[in-house]
């Protein structure tokens, strides 16, 4: 899909290659506007009274818990995948979401935002897993028999359709090229990591879990005061792990995900505001997306944008629960002071790291200038 999209046109229009890195950064450039739209979509489907300044805050902190500065930065034919993934799978939710926001389903609406979720199949196939959203977006359309009925058989096939056409010129191609409809190319690859025997291991799980979520971050005294995680990183499983240089755990970048715990304790208000479903589903195919990746590939930094944008969508809806819950009330002040110290350290977490010394194309050696710029005049101590 980005071949088709991107380079071939670029090639017979101007007769050159385009360089991957503006085919990045156009995608993040365009998923960070779409954000907008996205954010303020949810914000009028289920939490309608929401100030301007909470909007802002919620999507600033949406598209930092994404990851995309490290898939921009390091602006390479690996990043350009998912990146393109994101700007659709967010492309296809915010059409999604503006359909079912009437009581008429806008099948127009309906169409693209099923052709911008099966095109991602083309791109990052385990990211089309959010097509399952599409239960708790339109659940209460499936429930007034506007799908899978008579009278929502065109609702239904203007959803379907798109996914089929897709999906059967990707099996096509697979086919053609790989000789089965199922694969993808994942057993043509020439790397050092051999995706072709790595099998089912469980034991992978902890090691994956801890290191994606739970890791300490590598910190120091000195500029730029965070480091690579390196070989700090100790285990006691016994087979092979594919293992590129992390930062450290999700969960130390963002620890706004920690109030995510509001759908424990706040379940049947969100339950009657439609979005919990949205929420926890968001929450669980992340979880299911870091178990497939620990399997199927390993530890790498840039898969972290596989699974971010999904946290951060549950974190999203969480914070403007709470947002909604403690309005008016004592507590409030508290409350919204723990959310913006939390965005504020996610922030400053998310895009700081970019100077990190030995990360790959690390600003010490792409840019200099920069690099010791800000660490001689903004922390010249």
């Amino acid at each position: 899909v980005p071949a088709l999209i991107f380079f071939v046109p670029f090639k017979l229009l101007f007769g050159v290659h385009l360089p991957t890195w503006i085919a990045v950064t156009f995608c993040g450039l365009m998923y960070c506007i779409v954000s907008y739209i996205f954010i303020y979509l949810i914000i009028k489907k289920y939490y309608k009274n929401i100030s301007f300044g909470t909007y802002i805050v919620t999507d600033t902190i949406f598209i930092a818990m994404s990851a995309i500065v490290y898939l921009v930065f390091y602006g390479t034919i690996y990043s350009l995948p998912i990146m393109m993934s994101l700007m659709l799978g967010i492309i296809g939710l915010s059409f999604w979401i503006a359909a079912s926001d009437s009581k008429k389903l806008n099948k127009i609406y309906l169409i693209l935002g099923s052709l911008a979720i099966a095109l991602i199949i083309g791109c990052r196939p385990q990211l089309a897993i959010i097509l399952l959203f599409a239960f708790p977006i339109f659940w209460n359309d499936i429930k007034e028999k506007r799908f899978f009925s008579v009278k929502g058989m065109a609702n239904t096939l203007s959803v379907i359709v798109p996914f089929l056409i897709i999906g059967v010129g990707i099996m096509d191609y697979n086919y053609a090229r790989f000789g089965s409809v199922m694969d993808f190319g994942a057993n043509y690859n020439l790397t050092s990591n051999d995706m072709t025997h790595r099998g089912i291991v469980l034991a992978r799980n902890w090691v994956g879990i801890f290191e994606y979520i739970f890791q300490p971050l590598n910190i120091s005294s000195k500029f730029p005061f965070m480091q690579l995680i390196g070989n700090n990183v100790q285990f006691d499983y016994q087979g092979y792990l594919s293992q590129e240089p992390l930062f450290g755990g999700f969960l130390w970048f963002n620890p706004i995900l920690v109030i995510c715990w509001a759908y424990f304790k706040g379940r049947k208000e969100m339950k009657k505001k439609k979005c919990y479903a949205l929420g926890v589903g968001a929450f669980v195919s992340a979880v299911i997306i870091i178990l497939l990746t620990i399997q199927m590939s390993g530890m790498t930094q840039r898969y972290m944008s596989d699974f971010g944008w999904l946290f951060a969508m549950s974190t999203v809806i969480a914070f403007l629960y709470l947002e909604e819950k403690y309005r008016n009330t004592q507590k409030y002040y508290i409350v919204m002071k723990v959310l913006i110290s939390l965005s504020a350290i996610t922030l400053v977490a998310n895009y700081f790291n970019i100077f990190i010394a030995d990360r790959y194309q690390n600003l010490f050696y792409t840019n200099p200038n920069l690099w010791f710029w800000v660490k001689y005049v903004l922390f010249s101590i």
